[in-house]
């Protein structure tokens, strides 16, 4: 999955992320008995990411 993710190649130098180490979080079911099984109708993403500018980095490093 993350071969196809591609989200911040424009933003190389620019824009930081942490590792990614957690499973893709969207879409779960809404189903509440099986909201730890994704939806057959879309594909497993990552939304809950977080981007940083080098000053934030640096910041959040310290």
């Amino acid at each position: 999955l993350r071969e196809y993710d591609r989200e911040l190649e424009d933003f190389e130098g620019r824009l930081f992320e942490f590792p990614i180490e957690f499973v893709p979080s969207y879409p779960f079911e809404e189903d509440i008995k099986q909201g730890s099984y994704y939806m057959q109708t879309r594909v497993p993403a990552w939304c809950d990411r977080i981007l940083l500018s080098p000053t934030a980095k640096t910041l959040v490093q310290n």
